[in-house]
């Protein structure tokens, strides 16, 4: 009878603002500057070194000396773009290098991933006598 409709769901202002943060930090990036909360970072606009003006309440204020642009991004948002590119498809070293002789030819043993070890090591236990 009284049915209520929902509304399309719409991010919430919160969620927005986190995605614009992380744009915002993926330009900084792609300027090949390094991100590390409290720390001056490239500018977005010009690529040149900004400056930290203030940080409060989790929340870092930079500017550029060279184009006058200013951004800002939250702790928060340098958490999840640093675990986002730290999780990416870049292969991690297990152990001090060289594991196994390799079962394939041309693969770099300086970055065999924890889970290509297990598989081999299960293989390996596998077929011992």
């Amino acid at each position: 009878m009284f049915k209520r409709t929902r509304a399309a769901a719409s991010p919430t202002p919160g969620a927005r603002r986190l995605s614009e943060e992380l744009d915002l930090l993926e330009q900084i990036h792609a300027a090949g500057g390094e991100i590390s909360f409290g720390a001056p970072t490239r500018c977005p606009a010009c690529s040149a070194v900004g400056i930290v003006d203030r940080i409060l309440n989790g929340v870092q204020c930079n500017g550029c000396l060279r184009c006058g642009a200013e951004w800002s991004f939250s702790a928060k948002a340098v958490a999840l773009f640093e675990d986002a590119h730290r999780s990416s498809d870049q292969p991690q070293v297990v152990g001090s290098g060289v594991l196994l002789a390799d079962l394939e030819p041309g693969t770099d043993w300086a970055h065999v991933t924890k889970e290509r070890f297990v598989a081999m090591s299960e293989t390996f236990e596998r077929t011992d006598p």
